[in-house]
């Protein structure tokens, strides 16, 4: 056997095989469908609107330079004063 025939039936063999392997199923997916697009689109949404959330919570709760002190509501009503009295006090006011 010649040179020439060896490297024709292996040319022919490669060709073969390289058509067999690619007439199957088609290797790339036509693409996602805009149904498909738009859930994954949502799903990314919400998923960013849970993160800052999550980081607006941590900011209220745990802020150190946030501090807070309660302080008392001292309104100087001390006793039962009937609401008249508080009135008369308050005229000059309104």
């Amino acid at each position: 056997m010649s040179e020439k025939f060896v490297f024709g039936c292996l040319a022919v063999f490669i060709c073969s095989m390289l058509i067999i392997i690619n007439s199957g199923e088609p290797s790339r997916s036509p693409g996602l469908t805009y149904d498909e697009k738009m859930a994954r689109w949502q799903k990314g949404l919400t998923k960013q609107v849970r993160l800052m959330d999550e980081r607006e919570k941590e900011k209220s709760y745990f802020n150190p330079s946030m501090d807070y002190k309660s302080e008392p509501l001292e309104d100087d009503l001390k006793g039962n004063l009937p609401i008249k009295e508080l009135i008369q006090g308050f005229r000059g006011l309104l």
